[in-house]
């Protein structure tokens, strides 16, 4: 479902359940004199609930945080005990080709990487 559809829909539902409450609270009479005010409210629970959707849905879309890359490529290399070339962590990690490389290139910048001949030698934390 689309984050507007969704939006809207919750701010049509706050709009109705706020007519309601103040109808049953407060009088019919004072109910329909509020209306502006009820439509305001929900347009602004609508607009929170569209921001929230949208920051989970950019969340999602982010694919694999940097961290967890390194972190993949540190396990990879612990279990393989050898110099890991970037088709290793393609072929074993959720890591494509292009991120693999591109995560290999950011540890050999941060120090916890050397190349060697064609391949990569992960340094451990400790060492």
């Amino acid at each position: 479902m689309q984050p507007a559809l969704l939006a809207f829909l919750v701010a049509l539902g706050c709009a109705y359940g706020l007519y309601g409450l103040v109808a049953v609270f407060g009088g019919v009479n004072l109910a329909y004199r509020l209306v502006p005010l009820e439509f305001i409210g929900a347009i602004v629970i609508g607009a929170v609930v569209y921001r929230l959707f949208q920051r989970v849905r950019e969340g999602h879309s982010s694919g694999v945080r940097p961290d967890q890359a390194e972190r993949a490529i540190e396990r990879l290399a612990y279990r393989r005990r050898r110099p890991l070339t970037v088709q290793d962590v393609a072929s074993d990690t959720l890591l494509d080709e292009p991120g693999a490389l591109l995560a290999l290139e950011a540890m050999v910048k941060a120090g916890s990487a050397e190349r060697v001949n064609g391949a990569y030698r992960i340094r451990r934390a400790g060492r």
